[in-house]
C-alpha cells in the first residue's frame, strides 16, 4: 500500500493499516500549513464526500466485524494461505455476490411485472 500502509482518499479520509491493531479509518483535516480552500458550505459537496462522511466508519466497522467473525470461525489459517488461494477465495465471493444480484434482479423484474399488471386492471 502506498505511504507505508495508509491510503488517503476524497475529503481527507484515510484508511491505515496498523499491523498490530488492524485497520482504522478516520477523517483527517488538512495540515495547518496547507490552504484548505473554501469552507465546505461554499462548495457543493459531492456524493462521494457525503458517503465518506456519513457511512465510511460504519462500513469499516462492518468489515472489521466480518474479519473478526472469520478469525473466530476459522482461526488465523487465512494468513497462512498463499496469495493464489486468497485470490481464488475472492473470485468465489465475487461469483456469490453476482449470484445474489441475479436473484434480486429476477425478483425485481417479477415485482415490476405484477405492478404493471395491477396498473392495467
Amino acid at each position: 500500500m502506498a505511504n507505508g500502509g495508509e491510503w488517503t482518499g476524497i475529503g481527507g479520509a484515510t484508511l491505515s493499516d496498523r499491523r498490530a491493531g488492524g485497520w482504522s479509518a478516520e477523517l483527517v483535516p488538512p495540515a495547518p500549513d496547507t490552504d484548505p480552500g473554501p469552507p465546505p458550505s461554499a462548495v457543493g459537496r459531492t456524493e462521494s464526500e457525503a458517503a465518506i462522511r456519513d457511512e465510511f466508519d460504519s462500513f469499516v466497522s462492518q468489515v472489521r466485524g466480518r474479519v473478526e467473525q472469520g478469525a473466530r470461525d476459522y482461526g488465523d489459517r487465512s494468513f497462512d494461505l498463499p496469495p493464489a488461494r486468497l485470490l481464488k477465495e475472492i473470485h468465489e465471493e465475487v461469483l456469490d455476490v453476482c449470484g445474489w444480484a441475479f436473484i434480486a434482479h429476477v425478483k425485481i423484474k417479477r415485482m415490476e411485472a405484477r405492478l404493471s399488471r395491477l396498473g392495467t386492471e
